[in-house]
Order: C-alpha cells, then sequence, then structure tokens
C-alpha cells in the first residue's frame, strides 16, 4: 500500500500505519482510513491500495544503468541519458539504435524497449524511446493479475556552452491492471522531467534532474530531484548519485564505478541504498563494444529484501543491444 492520493486529503484520517509507497518499492508511513465517510472515503481507501500495485514498474533503466546502479546523471551521454539525465543526450554526438530486455527470472517482471538518440545532426540532440511491460503487482503472490502498459517518451536537449548542456523530455504513461482478459484498473498520464549537466574541467562533471515536474495525483509519478558528481578518465569511470523523494521525503543513494578492459570490455558495479525501506542493492555489469555495436549485460540483487513471498522484487537480469550508426 502507499499513500492516499491527493483528493484523499480533505478527509479526516486518524490511524497510521507503515505501508508500501511506489516508484522504488520503498515504504512510507500515512494515516489509513478509519471512520466511516461514505462512497467517496472508500473510494480513497480503494486508491491508497492499487496505486503502488500499479506504481512499481513506471521506471525503465538500461543494462548500462543498472550496472552502475543508476548512477549516471553526470555522465550519461547516449541511450540512457533519455532515462537519467535528457541534457546528456547533447554532450554526445553518435546516432544510435537500442534495443532491451529486464526479466526478474520469475515470470512476473519482463519489460521491452527500444530507443533512438541523434546528437550528431545539428544543434538540438533528440531521443525517442518506447518501454512495453507486464509484471505481477506487488501486493500479489501469484495468480494471473498483472500490470501491463507503455511509456513513451520524447527528450531534447542542447548544448549552452562547449561544457554545459540543458535537457527535457516528456513522457506518457499508459497502465492497466488485469486479470487475464479483464480490466481492473487503468490510467494514462503525461509529465516531464528537465535536468542540466556540465564539465567541471575535462574529466569532471555535474548533473542535476527534475523528474516528474507537472504536479499530479498519480503515486507513479513522484516530484524528485536528483543530483549526481562523475569522473570519466575514458578507462576508468566513477559517480556518486543522490535523490530526493518529494512524496515520501526521503532519499535514494547510489554509486558506480566501470573499467574498461583492452579497449572492448566494460565492467561495471554498483550499490545503491533506499532510505524509506533501509533497502540495500548491489548490481554489476558485463559488455562488449566496438565503434558500430554494443552488447550489455547487467545483474541487480537486493541484500535485503523487503518484500513478502516468493514473488517479490529483489533481483533484475537486463540485456541491451547497442548499434552506433554515426
Amino acid at each position: 500500500m502507499g499513500k492516499p492520493p491527493v483528493f484523499c486529503k480533505s478527509f479526516h484520517f486518524r490511524v497510521a500505519s507503515t505501508t508500501a509507497s511506489s516508484n522504488y518499492g520503498r515504504t512510507s508511513s500515512h494515516p489509513r482510513y478509519r471512520d466511516g465517510y461514505g462512497w467517496s472515503g472508500w473510494l480513497c481507501v480503494i486508491a491508497t491500495v492499487l496505486a503502488p500495485a500499479i506504481a512499481h514498474g513506471q521506471e525503465f533503466r538500461g543494462a548500462r544503468l543498472i550496472g552502475f546502479a543508476n548512477a549516471q546523471r553526470a555522465l550519461a551521454t547516449g541511450n540512457d541519458a533519455i532515462y537519467s539525465n535528457p541534457a546528456g543526450l547533447a554532450m554526445g554526438q553518435l546516432y544510435s539504435i537500442e534495443s532491451g530486455y529486464i526479466d526478474d527470472f520469475r515470470g512476473s517482471d519482463r519489460r521491452f524497449n527500444g530507443s533512438v538518440v541523434d546528437s550528431q545532426a545539428g544543434p538540438i540532440a533528440a531521443g525517442l524511446a518506447y518501454t512495453y511491460l507486464t509484471q505481477r503487482p506487488q501486493d500479489v503472490d501469484d495468480g494471473n493479475i498483472r500490470i501491463e502498459g507503455h511509456r513513451a517518451e520524447l527528450a531534447l536537449a542542447s548544448r549552452l556552452s562547449d561544457s554545459a548542456a540543458l535537457g527535457l523530455s516528456v513522457r506518457y504513461l499508459n497502465l492497466d491492471r488485469v486479470d487475464g482478459d479483464e480490466e481492473l484498473d487503468g490510467f494514462g498520464v503525461l509529465n516531464m522531467d528537465a535536468g542540466f549537466q556540465y564539465r567541471v574541467i575535462p574529466n569532471l562533471s555535474i548533473g542535476v534532474v527534475g523528474y516528474n515536474l507537472i504536479k499530479n495525483d498519480r503515486q507513479e509519478m513522484p516530484i524528485q530531484l536528483g543530483g549526481g558528481i562523475g569522473y570519466d578518465a575514458g578507462l576508468f569511470s566513477l559517480e556518486g548519485d543522490v535523490v530526493y523523494d518529494f512524496q515520501s521525503e526521503d532519499l535514494d543513494v547510489s554509486g558506480g564505478l566501470g573499467l574498461v578492459l583492452r579497449d572492448r570490455f566494460p565492467i561495471r558495479g554498483g550499490v545503491s541504498w533506499d532510505q524509506t525501506t533501509e533497502e540495500w542493492r548491489l548490481s554489476v555489469g558485463v559488455g562488449f563494444s566496438t565503434k558500430q555495436l554494443s552488447i550489455d549485460m547487467a545483474y541487480q540483487q537486493a541484500l535485503n529484501p523487503k518484500g513478502t513471498g516468493d514473488d517479490r522484487d529483489d533481483r533484475l537480469f537486463a540485456v541491451a543491444v547497442r548499434a552506433i550508426v554515426f
């Protein structure tokens, strides 16, 4: 369960409880409905129960991002910048096409993704991405209930100078909770992110990004502010990131490092900590790359998972193939 939607704030809630939140599988405390306030009060309760289940899968992170524990807000420049910091699109020069896949090995979390980035054709860099997902909700241990839906986004970025860039992304999210052929709940919502990257010196960068900046009532789209500082020396990179969630009022802290062996074999590793759940996650990744093609794989494991049942989301496997056309 999660925090009640905005429209529930007009009611008097008295009993406090700790419940599961949305975007990153966090938990948060909020007052729970207790007294009888009619159909509208029960509507608040139902929305509070269903929202986090849908929220579980709204995000997408590719194999490289997972390998770095999602700590790439200062250094991401290719297709990953669409999701982490759109400003990074303008800091690279390439035309690339990527396909990605995520699975939890239980048949309850599968995401298919495709993206295209063009940052070499003119002063405006652009990225287009689409994700299809099907997942079992967090509040269901077995059965046929699934969260199914689509995520599409367009990101644009431009350099303010040789060392600084600003980026915006617009995202549309459409998710349904279904039981076989029966639709139980669903929504569609539009939102946007805005980011900034700055190369302090040639190898040192900082990044700042705001997520879901259009205020909305959806639990799966909390307003967040993220920042990172990273060092990239070509064959070695290191970054640390922090994200503040204005909904849960908690932090998500992550760090990642990468090595490139023999100019062809990237190795990545990272760790993240969620303040709300006090859950630690370990990430590792490997890849093979040439000037025209890269193949990346990553694995993430929760070290102290807080979920219940055999189907809790405590691990993810990701693979991605990217072709660099120009």
